[in-house]
């Protein structure tokens, strides 16, 4: 997983867990990027 955009579509796709090492730059990119959702 190299970017949240894809963590965050594994995640819609029904993935519960994540292997990754970059968890917290993964975090960090959402967290900057308006997604339009509360």
């Amino acid at each position: 997983i190299g970017t949240a955009a894809q963590a965050v579509a594994l995640v819609q796709e029904g993935a519960t867990r994540l292997g990754t090492s970059r968890g917290v730059e993964l975090v960090r990119q959402q967290q900057q990027e308006p997604t339009g959702q509360p």
